[in-house]
């Protein structure tokens, strides 16, 4: 893959990473480091937890996750392109992979990348915000420059939920998944319910559909508050609320 795509080295005050040279995301660093000097006085509960990374992309996020958790950082990036950079990031680390999105239930779903200098702004068709006449004009009108993904998995990507794998002591759920937090949410329930981890998320506009109010409103419903907002990039980290 090196001889096809040129990787850069990028780097914060807590980690770094291989990204492709002409990525969006070397100008996020600086977002990632506020996020997590903000993560670092949590880290001592988190040190014997598993950790949850929904929507890894290239790592940064998952290569952090390691170096504060002896237990198993699982993660899930869907883009197959990411998914092989995830892979040389995260090398000999305590991380499980995954190549299967993340939703509410076992299914199908394609994918459609938006920006091809934002390989992570890659977006699944869901019914929050496209409806079925709109998801047809889409597929029709794919194009090889247009979308890689899609076209190599013309019969869908892997849906799964996380209530479903049946994980442990889960402390900690990063959900960055391009508009897709909703069905994650409604997918995890369950984990949430028994484990009540801190949760950081982002909330994405697309269509003019913004999903940050039933972020929070479902995160209310699970009796969780909002702890930190980190308004350059849309991100927000919840807590479960203890009975007073």
């Amino acid at each position: 893959m090196e001889d096809q795509i040129k990787l850069i080295l990028v780097e914060n005050d807590y980690t770094s990473i291989y990204i492709p040279s002409n990525d969006y995301h070397k100008e996020l660093i600086e977002s990632d480091n506020e996020i997590f000097k903000y993560l670092s006085k949590y880290e001592y509960l988190l040190q014997n937890k598993n950790i949850v990374d929904v929507g890894s992309c290239f790592g940064m996020y998952s290569k952090y996750f390691s170096k504060i958790t002896e237990q198993k950082v699982y993660c899930f990036e869907p883009n197959n392109l990411n998914y092989e950079i995830l892979k040389i990031n995260v090398d000999n680390l305590n991380v499980i992979l995954s190549n299967k999105a993340v939703g509410s239930k076992k299914t199908k779903t394609f994918l459609i990348h938006k920006d091809k200098t934002n390989l992570g702004q890659s977006v699944f068709f869901n019914k929050y915000f496209f409806n079925d006449d709109l998801i047809s004009q889409i597929m029709n009108k794919l194009t090889n420059d247009q979308d890689i993904d899609t076209l190599k998995n013309k019969n869908g990507i892997d849906v799964i939920s996380l209530d479903s794998l049946n994980l442990k002591e889960v402390g900690l759920i990063k959900i960055d998944v391009e508009g897709f937090e909703i069905d994650v949410l409604k997918g995890c329930k369950q984990l949430i319910s028994e484990f009540k981890p801190l949760i950081l998320i982002g909330t994405h506009k697309i269509n003019n559909i913004n999903t940050k109010n039933d972020v929070f409103k479902i995160l209310k419903n699970y009796n969780y508050e909002l702890v930190k907002e980190f308004k350059k990039c849309d991100e927000f980290i919840f807590k479960y609320k203890e009975n007073e």
